[in-house]
C-alpha cells in the first residue's frame, strides 16, 4: 500500500485506464506483464524496436510473458517514466539525461553538445563506460540492460538558422534537463524546457521558435508542417539507457531475466543499424514536404561556443564523473 500511494498519480491513472480497457487473457494462468514506457512515437526506430521486443518476449515465452508498450509519452514525460520505473508503476523504459540523470546525474556527460562526431564514437564510449554505469544505476534502484542510440540531434525552426548569429535569442525547446538548458544558452539561444508532447503546439503558437532532435524524431513528430527549416548542426549523439527497476528485475525468475535480456540485446543491435538509414529517409521526406535542409560549414565554431559551458558542467562531478570524462576523451571527443 505504501508503494502504491507513492507512485506518480498521473502515471498510475494512465496505466490503470489502458490496462482496464485491454482486459485479461481468456483462460489459463495470468501472464507476467512488463509495462514499458516510450516517450517517442511508435514510428521511430525506438518505437519499432520496443514493439519488436514485445513480440519476441511473447513469442519465446509462449505467451507466459507479455510486454505492454506505451508510446508517444502516453504516460507522461521522461521524468515521469523514470520515476515510475524506480517506484514500480513501470518495469521498463529507455531514457536519456532528461530521465536517468535525475538519479545518476553523471550520465548527462554523454549528452554534452558537440562531444561526438558520429555514432561509432558514442558507442565506443558507452561500451567502455558500461561496467561503471551498471554499478551506478544499481546503486539508485535500476538495472541497466542495454542502450538504444539517438542522433544526430539537429535544429528545426520556424525561421531559418543558417549561422550562429541566427541562433542568438531563439526560444529553443530542449528536454527537461539542466544540461540542455545550459548548452542552449551557451550557444546563444534561450533554452526552454518543456515536455516533447507540448512542442508542436509551442511552435504553432510562437511560444518556442525551434526545437531539436534527430531527423527521424522530427519527421515522426510532424514538426515540419509548422517549422519549415532544419539546420544540420548535429550537436548531440547520445545513448538512451534501457532500464528495468532493480527490485522488479531481481524478482523475476532466472529464465525470465534471460528471456528479456536476450530480446533487449537483439533489438538494440537492430535499432542502431536502422538509425542511420531512418535519418536519411527522414531528411528526404522532410525535404519533399517543403522543409529546407540547411547545412553548416563551421560546426567547429559552434562547438567552440559551448566549450566553456561543457568544461564548467564537467567540473561539477566527482570521481565517477571524471572517469566518464576520461572515457569520452578516449573515444575521440574534440
Amino acid at each position: 500500500m505504501t508503494r502504491a500511494r507513492a507512485l506518480p498519480a498521473a502515471l498510475l491513472a494512465a496505466i490503470c485506464l489502458v490496462l482496464t480497457a485491454c482486459g485479461s487473457p481468456a483462460g489459463g494462468e495470468e501472464p507476467l506483464v512488463i509495462r514499458y514506457g516510450n516517450i517517442y512515437p511508435a514510428s521511430t526506430t525506438f518505437g519499432k524496436a520496443v514493439d519488436r521486443m514485445a513480440e519476441l518476449v511473447e513469442e519465446r515465452s509462449d505467451g507466459a510473458v507479455r510486454m505492454d508498450v506505451f508510446h508517444s509519452g502516453a504516460l507522461g514525460s521522461e521524468q515521469v517514466h523514470i520515476e515510475g520505473v524506480r517506484e514500480g508503476s513501470l518495469e521498463m523504459a529507455h531514457t536519456g539525461t532528461a530521465g536517468i540523470a535525475l538519479f545518476v546525474p553523471e550520465t548527462a556527460l554523454f549528452e554534452q553538445w558537440y562531444a561526438f562526431d558520429d555514432l561509432d564514437q558514442l558507442a565506443r564510449a558507452f561500451d567502455d563506460a558500461t561496467p561503471l554505469l551498471e554499478r551506478m544505476y544499481a546503486d539508485k534502484g535500476f538495472t541497466l540492460l542495454g542502450t538504444f542510440y539517438n542522433g544526430p540531434r539537429t535544429l528545426i525552426s520556424t525561421s531559418p538558422i543558417r549561422s550562429l548569429d541566427d541562433v542568438q535569442g531563439k526560444q529553443l525547446r530542449v528536454p527537461g534537463s539542466d544540461l540542455y538548458v545550459r548548452m542552449a544558452n551557451g550557444l546563444g539561444a534561450r533554452g526552454v524546457s518543456m515536455p516533447l508532447g507540448d512542442a508542436f503546439t509551442g511552435l504553432q503558437t510562437g511560444t518556442i521558435d525551434a526545437l531539436e532532435g534527430s531527423p527521424d524524431d522530427l519527421r515522426s513528430g510532424g514538426y515540419g508542417s509548422v517549422a519549415p527549416y532544419l539546420t544540420l548542426d548535429e550537436h548531440v549523439y547520445h545513448p538512451l539507457s534501457i532500464v528495468y527497476g532493480r527490485d522488479a528485475w531481481e524478482a523475476l525468475a532466472p529464465e525470465q531475466r534471460e528471456l528479456v535480456q536476450a530480446a533487449v540485446d537483439e533489438v538494440s543491435a537492430e535499432q542502431r543499424a536502422a538509425l542511420e538509414q531512418a535519418n536519411v529517409d527522414a531528411l528526404t521526406e522532410l525535404e519533399e514536404d517543403g522543409v529546407e535542409i540547411i547545412e553548416i560549414t563551421d560546426r567547429e565554431a559552434w562547438a567552440d561556443r559551448v566549450a566553456p559551458t561543457s568544461a564548467g558542467f564537467a567540473q561539477r562531478f566527482g570521481p565517477d564523473g571524471q572517469r566518464i570524462v576520461e572515457i569520452l576523451d578516449a573515444a575521440g571527443r574534440p
